[in-house]
């Protein structure tokens, strides 16, 4: 991939779509066996709460990963129509639609792409940035990028919304997905997780939960 600026922004939108993806094959399910990533447990606290008021939540965890499509394809572009998609690749050649995997509590399939949402003061923008203090105003801190998600698995499927965080110091990113509905058994269904660290074409630790209406 690309070394300009662009670069490390397509990969960390990659990862949020990678949320619940198709089990891998053998051989990306051993290397993410292999990854280190423990399996978050669910708190009593937790399972108290998953089982009040009017929807059923399922604490889920694993790893994740994702791989980019070949240019010029963007299946999330049909699977999830309506956002603005940048394009495969993004304006500066990077890839910006991906396949995704995961592995471990579930296991299915899905798709994902770098979007351009609106701005407060008007635009869009993938990627936004962040200008904290005490750094320069014209030194970017953090980058924030936007992506949709369309994802499937046993019994039903999901779509989400997904945030990219990048600390332009140290590399870390994290990624915020939240569950905008489905169909099947998840029908309905919302919640969040939260990938922790770079998923394209290596594994990444995912966690949260989801929850559906009680029938």
């Amino acid at each position: 991939m690309s070394h300009r600026s662009w670069g490390p922004h397509a990969r960390a939108g990659a990862g949020l779509a990678a949320l619940l993806g198709v089990g891998l094959a053998a051989g990306c399910g051993a290397e993410a066996a292999d990854s280190g990533a423990p399996l978050p447990t669910e708190s009593a606290t937790e399972s108290a709460a998953a089982l009040s008021g009017d929807t059923s939540c399922k604490h889920v965890g694993g790893v994740v990963m994702l791989l980019p499509e070949p240019a010029g394809k963007c299946t999330i572009s049909t699977k999830l129509p309506g956002p603005t998609y940048v394009g495969n690749p993004d304006p500066t050649g990077n890839p910006a639609c991906f396949r995704v995997f995961v592995f471990g509590s579930l296991n299915g399939s899905g798709y994902a792409g770098l979007t351009a949402e609106a701005l407060q003061f008007g635009g869009t923008a993938t990627p936004a940035t962040l200008h904290e203090w005490p750094a320069p105003p014209t030194l970017p801190t953090r980058l924030v990028l936007t992506a949709r998600s369309a994802l499937k698995f046993s019994g039903g499927s999901i779509q989400t919304r997904d945030t990219n965080l990048i600390d332009t110091a140290t590399g870390t990113i994290t990624e915020q997905i939240m569950i905008t509905g489905g169909d099947g058994a998840y029908a309905g269904a919302t919640g969040a997780l939260v990938i922790l660290g770079d998923s394209l074409g290596k594994p990444a630790p995912i966690t949260g939960r989801i929850c559906v209406p009680r029938s």
